[in-house]
């Protein structure tokens, strides 16, 4: 078999829609984070908790 090359995953979140959301409302609940993206609440708490956000 060939070597592959590795694939990239494929993200739901855009780490700069985020991050602009945070910033412009840096008190907003995650459901709040999570609708415009079009992700789970989950998922925004991981990436929130990955870049080192309280």
């Amino acid at each position: 078999m060939p070597d592959r090359p590795p694939q990239e995953r494929r993200r739901k979140i855009d780490k700069e829609k985020l991050r602009q959301a945070v910033q412009e409302k840096p008190d907003a609940y995650l459901e709040e984070l999570a609708k415009p993206s079009g992700c789970s609440v989950q998922a925004v708490f991981y990436a929130l908790k990955k870049w080192g956000a309280n």
